[in-house]
């Protein structure tokens, strides 16, 4: 990521004309350890449109630059999205379409605030 943040940094510099610093604080990741930790990482990464434009989650699947239509079978997936790796965890193994328990998994109100904290990079 380093290598990648500092190409784009000298490009944008240079194609802008621009100086100083570009880019603020440091590459930040979090380790994820279990399967619970892995759904809810997914629930928050497309619950981001409804904080970024007031969407409803209800709305979301309208939003065009995510994969959430993909993660409930309203669109086909391309070739190098794959929404089984999240739909054929064991959290979905008794349900009989995991499309839409995923979609009510992300749209309902339940939520773990404590793995959300430990799973979020703000500080």
């Amino acid at each position: 990521m380093k290598r990648v943040s500092l190409a784009y940094a000298m490009y944008f510099k240079n194609k802008y004309d621009h100086s100083g610093n570009l880019q603020e604080g440091r590459f930040k990741n979090v380790t994820i350890n279990t399967e619970e930790q892995l759904l809810y990482l997914t629930k928050y990464i497309h619950l981001n449109p409804s904080k970024l434009e007031g969407t409803q989650p209800s709305n979301l699947s309208i939003y065009q630059y995510s994969s959430y239509p993909i993660y409930i079978d309203q669109i086909p997936a391309p070739q190098w999205l794959n929404p089984n790796e999240i739909l054929n965890l064991s959290y979905y193994q008794n349900t009989k379409n995991p499309h839409q328990a995923y979609k009510k998994f992300v749209e309902g109100k339940q939520t773990n605030p404590e793995i959300i904290s430990r799973l979020t990079l703000e500080d």
